[in-house]
């Protein structure tokens, strides 16, 4: 009996899998397939086993956790079927996130009369995840194939990377922060250049596009270095004729925007307006300003698509270009369209091509259907026109930031005042 008194020690726990956010990883493709946290220490004669240390996975800032769930299908082949839940994000520095906890140690009991206190050692969590990663940024910088965007963020900031005249040479997203003189900081976004139809494809469009989500600049780069087609001067008037019933039709457009916003406030004006029905009036006033900005969405996307229609839908001209990466974004995601933008018209030193005239053209066109985006002409390779990009960034980020702070929602409470105590519910 003495000799049984004398049982093994308690088991040790389990360990735990943590997820850690860390500016050290800047991609996905470390992370492994399978994680498993290492087992408790087991009981040896009279001491207890050693518990097992948690097993931390870094992860880069950006990254979406989502939770696989069971959805109680099954497909064709037999498989269980599984529907993702967004968990948490990933952003500041040091954020760790516990998403599968350790099972307890089991014990023994010292003796045959103490069989109550007997535990069976108890198994972690397991569990299913999705990891997805959106880059932290401030800039998102777009262009086609050989546009000259890492050329630019190069001269902008310390970045380094492969550059060359061949096309695709980026092939992972980078991020690098440009630094101005008051001491302020933003992240420029390098991605793979864009392609006609990159919002449709899932295998690596939409790779892309993805990480254009934190950004709250885009700057589209486009190249008048492009060989562009000989046409004939048939065409060339055919073009002028089309662009001109197009301004035309908006001119049209315009006008009975006009007449109908005086009389909607005018029927205002004379309807009544009792006190009970306030409230109504501001939420049919909000869906009407919805509902407004929706139709000159969709009027905008007509128009566009006419103009690239007129243009040639893969003609090389800058215009073409920027109407181009523009649909794409647009079409991934319709509240980019809150977002300010930025063109910059890169290889400017080359003037057997003409980059100056190109610039001046896009210039006045993009006055007439996008007033509000201001145009630069640069040349990344002698940095003429880089501290004019990097002020007209600043300018952007700080009149978003302005807009971010004005579309906040305001907190109302009430006071109440019970004794001496003054309490606010919200």
């Amino acid at each position: 009996s003495r000799a049984l008194g004398k049982g093994p020690g308690y088991g040790g726990h389990g360990g735990s899998v943590l997820l850690r956010c860390s500016s050290t990883v800047g991609c996905l493709y470390t992370v492994q397939q399978q994680i498993a946290a290492a087992a408790g220490g087991d009981g040896q004669q009279t001491s207890r086993g050693l518990h097992a240390p948690d097993t931390i996975v870094k992860l880069p800032p950006g990254t979406i956790v989502r939770k696989r769930i069971l959805t109680g299908q099954k497909s064709s082949s037999g498989r269980a079927i599984r529907a993702s839940v967004f968990w948490q994000q990933l952003l500041e520095e040091g954020q760790s996130l516990l998403v599968a906890a350790g099972g307890r140690g089991g014990i023994a009991p010292p003796s045959l009369k103490q069989q109550k206190k007997r535990r069976a050692p108890e198994a972690g969590e397991k569990v299913h995840l999705e990891l997805e990663l959106r880059l932290v940024n401030d800039v998102g910088v777009v262009g086609e194939s050989a546009a000259g965007k890492t050329s630019l963020v190069s001269a902008l900031t310390d970045y380094q990377s492969r550059i060359g005249p061949g096309g695709f040479r980026t092939r992972r997203p980078f991020v690098a922060s440009l630094l101005w003189a008051s001491g302020e900081k933003a992240l420029l976004l390098d991605p793979p250049a864009l392609f006609p139809g990159a919002h449709k494809d899932k295998r690596l469009g939409l790779r892309i596009l993805r990480h254009y989500y934190r950004s709250r600049v885009f700057l589209y780069v486009v190249d008048p270095t492009q060989q562009r087609q000989q046409q004939d001067p048939r065409l060339l008037l055919q073009q002028q004729q089309q662009i001109g019933l197009l301004q035309s039709q908006q001119r049209l457009l315009q006008q009975q925007q006009q007449l109908e916003d005086g009389s909607s406030a005018t029927r205002s004006s004379t309807a009544p307006s009792p006190s009970l029905q306030q409230q109504d009036g501001e939420q049919q006033q909000q869906q009407q300003e919805q509902q407004h900005q929706e139709q000159q969405q969709q009027q905008q996307q007509l128009e566009e698509s006419r103009l690239l229609q007129v243009y040639g839908e893969y003609s090389p001209d800058v215009f073409c270009q920027f109407l181009r990466l523009r649909r794409e974004i647009r079409i991934y995601d319709k509240h980019f369209d809150r977002k300010k933008e930025l063109v910059v018209v890169t290889k400017c030193d080359a003037l057997e091509h003409q980059p100056l005239l190109a610039a001046d053209s896009l210039h006045h066109r993009m006055q007439h259907f996008f007033p509000h985006i201001p145009v630069i002409a640069a040349s990344p390779r002698f940095g003429l026109g880089c501290a004019a990009v990097a002020a007209e960034l600043h300018k952007l980020l700080q009149q978003q930031q302005q807009q971010q702070r004005q579309l906040e929602p305001i907190r109302r409470a009430t006071v109440n005042l019970e004794g001496d105590a003054l309490i606010l519910k919200p």
